[in-house]
């Protein structure tokens, strides 16, 4: 190597040097897109595994009881809350909806197993209009 490339190289303001054994300069380059590339790099994988585990949530509202009612009471909407739960496998969620005119039902299982293996799916929705009482 030549006294010029190494002194070129020594004087090189973007570039920092170190001396090694028997006068080599080395040189190292600060590659600043490099770093930012590898920044957003880190940055997109934080997005896509935020994205990845927010995907795996299986967690679903439903109604509980909020306090203890008597068997046969009218239940009015202080007696119910909301819940988020992630159901088991042998959890069977019963689904609603309501409407101004018809409240629907879901129920999803499966049926009893009489053949071994034979493990069918059972749906049953059920509609019906919405009571209104005069208060």
């Amino acid at each position: 190597m030549s006294n010029a490339t190494a002194t070129r190289r020594a004087t090189n303001a973007n570039a920092a040097t170190s001396a090694m054994p028997g006068g080599v300069v080395t040189t190292r380059r600060r590659a600043p897109m490099r770093i930012i590339a590898g920044l957003l790099a880190v940055a997109l994988g934080f997005v896509v595994g935020a994205v990845v585990l927010s995907s795996l949530n299986k967690a679903v509202d439903v109604l509980s009881v909020a306090r203890a009612v008597s068997a046969g009471s009218v239940l009015t909407d202080a007696d119910l809350t909301t819940v988020s739960i992630v159901p088991a496998d042998s959890l069977h969620v019963v689904t609603a909806t309501r409407t101004a005119t018809t409240v629907t039902v879901r129920i999803t299982g499966h049926a009893q197993q009489v053949v071994p293996g034979f493990d069918p799916p059972v749906s049953v929705t059920v509609s019906v209009p919405v009571e209104r009482t005069a208060a």
